[in-house]
């Protein structure tokens, strides 16, 4: 009986030495999905508790973003995902200035894995404050593919999923146990296919459909919504759509990126740019996001700025 219990001391040590190297290794490791999951606001409109210009709700309120602005400035605001957050603000300014032929502020907003639904939303604490100019939307990626892995409900937000649907023991888990930490690298375990992503059916012809209609739905509202306030140039604030570039296209969202890119023809304030970098090599270094010397994040700022100033001359 002693000898029975020995072992279950040393069974029970050894288990409790094990779990705290485990939890030890899991505060330490560098998983940047866990980072992301873990610092988002629980405010599906705003970015990050942590990184970021739109850190949370306080701090979105407390801040004047565009304090550096003239009173006769053009104010423009910028909403994208991870691919907008490196355009730069003062080259963005200097070229529709010089386009405007009127001095130009570009306040940048975007924030990595944001969609154009939060943005949308953003703009209703924003625009009463502020009252920009212009308002310009760049992205469409990750409208689109979002869908395919983090939340299977098109315009959901990233982490929407993980805070509303994941159990908080999974949860637990997951951002302290270096063992699970790696499990969900390697099956990518809290985002499994259970009955409610059955329901959804992500990448499916109906499901691209919708993906590909609440994106179009989402550009249509934030343009009613800023059309809503007023601009000392325009009478209303101008709102203006870009669909991003990007590569290799998903079968699990090409349907519903074809789908955008031939309805957006019809639609005078949203521009297909998906292009823009073609003729322009090792440019990427992923699916969507640009090398910062490539030269590529200028280039799209100027496309930008050349059509938006054609769209909206000062008269």
């Amino acid at each position: 009986m002693n000898k029975f219990f020995r072992i279950i001391n040393i069974l029970v040590v050894s288990l409790f030495f094990a779990i705290l190297i485990d939890f030890s290794l899991g505060q330490v490791l560098n998983n940047n999905q866990k980072e992301v999951l873990k610092s988002r606001d629980h405010v599906p409109y705003f970015g990050y508790t942590n990184i970021g210009l739109m850190e949370n709700k306080q701090y979105f309120d407390d801040v004047d973003f565009f304090k550096n602005a003239g009173k006769d400035d053009v104010k423009v605001a910028l909403f994208g995902g991870s691919t907008g957050q490196p355009l730069s603000e003062e080259y963005f300014s200097k070229k529709l200035s010089e386009k405007l032929h009127k001095k130009v502020t570009v306040k940048n907003f975007s924030a990595a894995a944001q969609i154009h639904r939060q943005h949308m939303h953003a703009l209703l604490e924003l625009l009463p404050k502020y009252n920009p100019d212009i308002v310009i939307f760049y992205g469409g990626f990750n409208d689109l593919w979002i869908g395919t892995w983090a939340d299977p409900r098109p315009s959901y937000p990233y982490n929407f999923f993980y805070f509303e649907e994941v159990p908080t023991v999974k949860k637990f888990f997951y951002e302290n146990s270096a063992i699970c930490t790696l499990f969900q690298e390697k099956f990518n375990l809290l985002f499994f296919k259970n009955d409610f992503w059955k329901d959804c059916d992500a990448g499916s012809d109906d499901w691209q459909k919708k993906d590909a209609e609440k994106y179009l739905e989402t550009l249509d509202l934030s343009k009613k919504v800023t059309e809503t306030f007023t601009s000392k140039y325009y009478g209303n604030t101008r709102f203006i759509a870009f669909y991003q570039p990007f590569r290799n296209t998903d079968e699990t969202f090409v349907q519903a990126h074809n789908a955008v890119r031939e309805k957006i023809k019809n639609l005078d304030y949203v521009y297909d740019i998906h292009n823009a970098y073609d003729g322009m090599n090792d440019i990427y270094e992923d699916i969507c996001h640009v090398k910062e010397n490539s030269g590529a994040n200028e280039h799209i700022i100027d496309v930008m700025s050349d059509i938006t100033a054609k769209k909206f001359p000062i008269k």
